[in-house]
């Protein structure tokens, strides 16, 4: 091809491709054009991957097929090399070159098996950043064709430009396509900037409000607890930089009552401005139902609390003799009696507990205490169950740790800890309890001598009803309380818990809490 026909075949190519904002159909025009305006038989352009940039991806190609359609840049040597420099690659004759050394097994066997001689890798550059680069090569026996490099760059330059117009107009398509879908769907949808005002809204949102127009009203306007309103702006603006996706249970209030909502808030870039957009479920109907149901076992488990006390409180007269001596059998089922009206109580308690914690109705009463203090009077309270299996309980660390917290509550969260311990340690063994201080922190753990407990299990250990799956469950049994309500009580103590497991090794549980800052309340 002679000059003249050249330049009007890359000017008529790159009105084409300018035109075009089909990236596949641009992509397939030009390389087309470049193979018929260099005499190449075959081509090829690579795309960087937009998902990792350390990649590229073929786009399409010309008169062949190749096997692998994704590379890492930096396995490849002439890849790497002009994505860094942005500079084309010729070798005019392969067979000679000192650079075939640096093709990959499969290049070598590609180009053996086509009988290519001639190649041309092209930067494809946008904005002085690579976006992919184009391959052409030749046969053998094509005669030679010097090639006009400023010429097919010119081309290349307005291939970079319809790639960039075509990737954008493919984006903003999806865009309109998802956000319609977005905005069509059945739940509320709400778009907030960083002051908290409506951006938009979907109808859904506005219906559920009872509102025509929400736009530029701030959406803590809708939420009536002044205490929510705090909360809530506090983890949207905390989280607009971190762009977390998070949830929120509330009370939302529109023109005739308040209802019960579920908000999940995602954020995203909006028109190069951070926005969160927020999905809502009302949840009402369900709220109530919990709320009922919460009710009614607070009131049924307190109407059994009552009878419960007044019954181990006669089986404690019968017990002392007070009305009367008994004989040895009546004894074994007066024990038996006693053993499960105790049983009954503390099931009780431990349902009016879970209902306190899923009501948000658990007092603390709060004042200096030492958790060695607390976990010894546990000991001695358990020290009939560990010597029934022969367990030595050893306690080591330091002799006091100080924290705020409710004694009872601190009791009830060492009582389950080294009961469940005992309960599902080896008989003859060794239970450890240590105590640390760190970073303003006090840990306490425990440890049994047990089979552990697998992972899968670990998952669920602190849910209610939680039971585990182990070799010594013939020695132990509860409701699956316990671990839920030392969770929450933890949490409710601004601590955390957590543990470590491992098959015939036994099991280590963690609680770790904030020290007692005011020391003068202590001595």
């Amino acid at each position: 091809m002679n000059n003249q026909k050249e330049l009007r075949e890359l000017l008529k190519t790159a009105r084409i491709i300018c035109s075009s904002l089909d990236l596949n159909k641009t992509l397939e025009i030009a390389i087309k054009s470049l193979c018929k305006i260099t005499g190449c038989q075959y081509g090829s352009i690579y795309l960087i991957d937009e998902q990792d940039p350390e990649f590229m991806v073929l786009a399409t190609s010309c008169n062949f097929k190749k096997p692998t359609l994704r590379y890492q840049i930096k396995d490849l040597y002439f890849a790497s090399k002009i994505f860094k420099t942005k500079k084309p690659i010729e070798i005019t004759n392969l067979s000679v070159s000192k650079l075939r050394d640096k093709f990959t097994a499969e290049s070598k066997h590609f180009f053996k098996e086509l009988g290519i001689n001639y190649f041309i890798y092209l930067p494809i550059v946008r904005d002085k950043r690579s976006i992919g680069l184009v391959n052409l090569y030749r046969k053998e026996n094509m005669p030679g064709k010097k090639i006009d490099l400023d010429n097919i760059m010119l081309l290349i330059e307005q291939l970079a430009i319809a790639i960039e117009n075509a990737k954008t107009h493919r984006d903003l398509k999806n865009e309109k396509i998802r956000w319609k879908t977005l905005f069509e769907e059945n739940r509320g949808i709400a778009i907030i900037d960083r002051n908290h005002k409506i951006i938009d809204a979907n109808k859904t949102f506005k219906n559920f409000l009872d509102e025509k127009d929400v736009t530029n009203r701030k959406i803590i306007d809708f939420i009536p607890g002044d205490e929510e309103k705090i909360q809530f702006t506090k983890e949207l603006d905390r989280n607009f930089s971190e762009k977390r996706t998070i949830g929120f249970e509330l009370p939302i209030e529109t023109k005739h009552s308040i209802v019960w909502v579920r908000i999940r808030v995602r954020y995203i870039d909006l028109d190069g401005s951070k926005v969160a957009v927020l999905t809502f479920k009302d949840y009402t109907e369900q709220k109530e139902l919990e709320s009922g149901k919460n009710e009614f076992v607070y009131i049924v488990s307190h109407e059994l609390r009552s009878p419960l006390t007044a019954m181990i409180g006669f089986l404690g007269l019968l017990k002392r003799d007070e009305i009367g001596p008994l004989n040895e059998k009546q004894k074994f089922f007066l024990k038996r009696a006693s053993e499960s009206t105790m049983r009954m109580i503390n099931l009780v308690e431990n349902i009016l507990d879970v209902n306190r914690i899923d009501t948000g109705r658990i007092n603390l009463n709060l004042s200096p205490i030492d958790l060695r203090i607390v976990f010894d009077q546990v000991k001695r309270d358990l020290k009939q169950s560990s010597n029934a299996k022969n367990l030595e309980i050893k306690t080591r660390g330091v002799k006091s740790i100080y924290i705020m917290g409710d004694k009872d509550r601190m009791y009830q969260i060492f009582y389950n800890l080294l009961d469940n311990a005992i309960k599902y340690s080896l008989p003859n063994g060794i239970i450890e309890a240590e105590f640390k201080t760190g970073d303003g922190k006090g840990i306490v753990s425990v440890s049994d001598n047990g089979a552990g407990i697998p992972p899968v299990e670990q998952k669920k250990l602190f849910t209610k009803f939680a039971k585990i799956n182990s070799t010594l469950e013939i020695f132990s049994s509860g409701t699956g309380l316990g671990l839920y309500i030392v969770k929450n009580l933890v949490l409710a103590h601004n601590g955390r818990i957590w543990l470590q497991s491992r098959k015939n090794k036994g099991t280590s549980f963690f609680v770790e809490f904030p020290i007692a800052k005011q020391l003068s309340l202590i001595k």
